[in-house]
């Protein structure tokens, strides 16, 4: 399970950075960590974050799919912002 985790890390939140310091990766991580525990709706979870479910909040799937898409729309416009560029 922690491999998926990883993957989530790297792929949804850090690769599109561009990190050049341990202090930036320790920032970038911190602000990750509260997203991926806090905001992001799990649909493993029934649609809680996972300290919603830490905490024994009931599983709501209509708040799920509120949440999926207001989560949806926060990625567009953070991909938007950190659009790739291409390298010649």
């Amino acid at each position: 399970m922690i491999e998926a985790l990883n993957k989530v890390i790297k792929h949804q939140f850090l690769f599109h950075q561009e990190i050049t310091s341990r202090e930036q990766l320790t920032k970038y991580l911190n602000q990750t960590v509260i997203i991926y525990n806090e905001l992001r709706p799990q649909m493993n979870l029934g649609g809680n974050t996972p300290l919603e479910t830490f905490n024994g909040l009931s599983i709501d799937l209509s708040q799920y799919t509120r949440d999926f898409k207001e989560q949806k729309q926060l990625r567009i416009l953070t991909n938007r912002k950190n659009a790739c560029t291409l390298y010649h």
